[in-house]
């Protein structure tokens, strides 16, 4: 078997990245020949997985896991994977965890691996302590679903959320506000053998822009709108888009928005009323702004 894949990263500045591989095997296989290299760094040559764990009495879930903060080029990321054996081999997934640093951004995380069959449910602890109080909690979860299925992930708080899971690798990503309070309860089918590999969890400390519409107005097909920045926190890039029957016809980069700040424009949709024999029906604005790795978006309805 041979893979190779090839991935680039935000510009944001990587402190910390760890590789996560997982494979299924037959477990009557007694040597298997590994090569793995990330960014043409030799990781492994023929070494023994750093976790294995029986998934039954014929195969076994095969893990290797890496610190590669220090091979981390540009942000770019290249992965290369060979391994040869007699018998059943398959790569699950891999997951390449990253963190980076942010201007304004707080957070404590804690990472756990361990192959586990959920049945029906198991119970995760994190140990954290953060310096700084926390607004949001972010979850990361790695599963491998033999069939299509579903997983309730749910807080000592009694906060639920329900997610579709497919066949094979997934990662699912969540956020609970400030309601984590040290351990998360997940359910799924017990029929299915969903199993579970990791987990990272984060309490963070955020501040979001928020982008609001001080003024709008329409004449025959021309928009006048001012926007203003009522969050607490700069937004890294802001944009307007006009969509008609949701097919986006129009993009357009504004200079991002300080707090308290507002900017106003003018736009002229002859050039798309014309391309449509003059009709402005089913036309909407939609307002784009993002922080970080986070995007907001809002639609507004244009009548002319």
């Amino acid at each position: 078997m041979s893979v190779e894949s090839r991935i680039s990263l935000p510009t944001t500045d990587v402190i910390a990245a760890y590789l996560v591989l997982i494979f299924t095997r037959s477990s009557n296989i007694d040597v298997i020949k590994w090569k793995i290299s990330f960014n043409d760094v030799i990781l492994t040559r023929e070494l023994r997985p750093h976790i294995e764990k029986p998934i039954n009495e014929n195969y076994t879930q095969t893990v290797f896991v890496y610190d590669v903060s220090k091979v981390m080029i540009k942000n770019d990321a290249s992965i290369k994977i060979a391994c040869s054996a007699r018998g059943y081999l398959s790569l699950d997934g891999a997951t390449l965890l990253t963190v980076m640093r942010y201007k304004g951004f707080h957070t404590c995380i804690a990472c756990e691996i361990e192959p586990n069959t959920i049945n029906e449910g198991i119970i995760k602890y994190y140990s954290l302590n953060p310096t700084f109080e926390a607004n949001e909690t972010h979850l990361s979860l790695g599963l491998i679903a033999p069939s299509p299925s579903w997983l309730e992930i749910k807080t000592e708080n009694n906060l639920t959320k329900r997610f579709d899971i497919l066949k094979g690798y997934n990662v699912i990503e969540t956020t609970f506000g400030k309601a984590y309070s040290g351990a998360i309860h997940l359910h799924t089918n017990p029929l299915h053998n969903t199993r579970y590999l990791f987990s990272c969890i984060a309490l963070r400390y955020v501040e979001y822009p928020y982008i609001t519409i001080e003024e709008l107005n329409t004449h025959h097909t021309s928009i006048k709108i001012k926007l203003k920045n009522i969050g607490n926190s700069s937004c890294d890039s802001l944009n307007l888009l006009i969509l008609r029957y949701g097919i986006p016809l129009r993009r357009m980069p504004l200079i991002p928005l300080e707090p308290n700040n507002d900017v106003t424009v003018e736009i002229n949709l002859d050039n798309i009323a014309k391309q449509f024999g003059g009709k402005t029906d089913g036309i909407n604005l939609r307002i784009i702004w993002s922080k970080a790795h986070k995007l907001f978006e809002h639609d507004v309805p244009l009548k002319f």
